[in-house]
């Protein structure tokens, strides 16, 4: 009786112990899924590792190597290098991706960072190299890289090198990545003045509006996403437009180092951006600038002085975006699209919104279409998609540099930038008149531009919308088929022969001015 006692007084204990071991396992296993959903993936290994040599028999230490491999495989496939060679095709890339796979082989581990490599000519380089993003995977399983906007400044200055070294007597100029501390400190900002207590937003900017008349008197502040005004004489607050000032004030914050591309975008204007109190730019043009950031919080500051009877103006941290020639453009959607898909085009020259915003409505449609869009001033592009229409393609081209597209886009959707315009129709037919023998046409036949966009592909444009100033265009707003295209071609000829009328009434014959047949 002793015996059977002992016995199953052994087999309780036993039998605890093993419950106690099950439940310090799974204790342990589900602290390692949690380290390494929140990113502690070196701790969260340190548990796997211990389950490995100490519960190994346990169920949760099966579970453990098989939620270990499934983690593991899913993190490599994040880091394969075939995706960054795939992605980064480019012939700076190339080199970067080239020096890697050197370190590579020369150490058996990928670097740790870019500064590690040995670049060809890295003295001359290392300016594209901080506008890469590299990181490298734990367990040595590879690294992500982009190098996006470092072939796109690459390349550019490359050409704009080998254009201007064709004459020895210009001087090469190129677009270099920036500092703070290159720029000038400002003595003082309206900041000083129209917003003494210092108030920044969470989010955005704060604006305020005054006439440069009477500057000390600030007519609206309000809240807004970003830096952009657009109206035309006195349609905003009652100051008319050639009296109009801005300033704008906010704080951006980055998790990085990171190199921002700014775009400023005005016409007859005076305008002073300001980082950190240091004047990245002061001037009355077009510009688009690389500045080097540190991780933190940046403040930033922009003053505008406006000096025409419209005002439009705007400051964009654009997000990185590669400039792709025409070339380029049509081997991308030769390459990547599949099946039968329609072109659709929309243009316009400038957007008639206050935030020179335009909202693209797409209509509902069973076919796969590309968006074709083009502006002459910078543009907010907003896509519209309620009806799920399949946008293969987006392509967009403007001759002022900031515009943006966001909206309803699908991930699979390619976003492709055009170093140039896209066509440069927002009329389908022109409204043309001859007066005292001038001839003038508003506007453009749209038959160029469809000429244009279809030789980027196999495909045909059957829509088209434009419009002079817009704030919305439905897409398509004409369907173009073989009878429209003939009346366009049609119309065109009448053209031609009324502007040779036209030309006779500019230059008569005396003896034949009488003779009418």
């Amino acid at each position: 009786m002793l015996t059977k006692l002992l016995y199953l007084s052994l087999l309780l204990l036993l039998i605890t112990g093993c419950e106690n071991t099950e439940k310090q396992a799974r204790i342990l296993l589900n602290e390692a899924i949690k380290e390494w959903d929140s990113g502690n993936i070196k701790s969260a290994e340190e548990k796997f590792e211990l389950i490995d040599s100490k519960y190994f028999y346990t169920v949760a230490g099966t579970d453990s190597i098989k939620e270990r491999t499934e983690r593991k495989q899913k993190y490599a496939n994040k880091y394969d290098i075939r995706v960054a060679k795939e992605k980064n095709k480019g012939s700076f890339s190339k080199q970067v991706i080239d020096s890697i796979d050197d370190y590579f082989q020369a150490n058996k581990i990928y670097p740790e960072d870019l500064a590690s490599i040995n670049l060809y000519e890295i003295s001359a380089n290392r300016q594209y190299l901080l506008l890469c993003n590299y990181e490298k995977a734990l367990f040595n399983y590879g690294y992500k890289l982009d190098c996006i906007n470092s072939d796109i400044e690459f390349n550019k200055n490359n050409r704009v090198v080998n254009n201007i070294a064709k004459s020895s007597n210009r001087k090469v100029f190129k677009n270099k990545i920036q500092k703070i501390s290159d720029f000038p400190k400002a003595n003082s900002t309206w900041g000083d003045k129209l917003n003494p207590s210092g108030d920044l937003p969470e989010k955005g900017f704060l604006a305020f509006y005054i006439n440069t008349n009477s500057p000390e008197k600030v007519i609206k502040k309000e809240l807004v996403n970003d830096v952009s005004i657009n109206y035309a004489y006195d349609d905003f607050q009652n100051i008319h437009s050639k009296d109009f000032g801005g300033y704008w004030v906010g704080n951006i914050h980055l998790q990085k180092d990171e190199v921002k591309r700014v775009a400023i975008n005005q016409s007859w204007s005076k305008a002073r951006l300001i980082i950190d109190g240091a004047i990245v730019y002061e001037g009355g043009s077009d510009k688009e600038i690389l500045i080097y950031l540190t991780k933190g919080t940046h403040r930033i500051e922009v003053e505008y002085i406006n000096n025409w009877h419209t005002t439009e103006f705007s400051v964009i941290f654009i997000e990185r975006v590669e400039l792709l020639s025409i070339n380029d453009i049509k081997t991308r959607l030769t390459e990547n699209i599949l099946g039968k898909y329609e072109l659709h085009y929309a243009g316009i020259y400038e957007s008639s919104s206050k935030d020179l915003s335009v909202t693209i409505q797409i209509k509902k449609s069973p076919k796969q279409i590309v968006l074709f869009l083009n502006s002459h001033r910078a543009v907010k592009w907003q896509i519209s998609n309620p009806f799920m229409t399949d946008i293969r393609a987006i392509v967009y081209g403007s001759n002022s540099p900031g515009t943006t597209i966001s909206g309803d886009i699908n991930k699979a959707t390619m976003i492709l930038a055009s170093e140039q315009r896209i066509g440069s129709s927002y009329t389908a037919i022109p409204r043309c008149n001859c007066i005292s023998g001038h001839f003038n046409c508003s506007g453009s036949n749209m038959l160029s531009t469809k000429k244009f966009i279809e030789r980027l592909s196999d495909a045909k444009m059957t829509g088209f919308s434009g419009k002079y100033s817009a704030s919305s265009l439905p897409v398509p707003q004409i369907i173009v088929n073989e009878r429209y295209a003939k009346e366009l071609e049609l119309h065109k000829n009448e053209v031609a022969k009324l502007r040779e009328a036209c030309k006779q009434k500019k230059d008569p014959d005396f003896e034949k001015l009488f003779d009418r047949g």
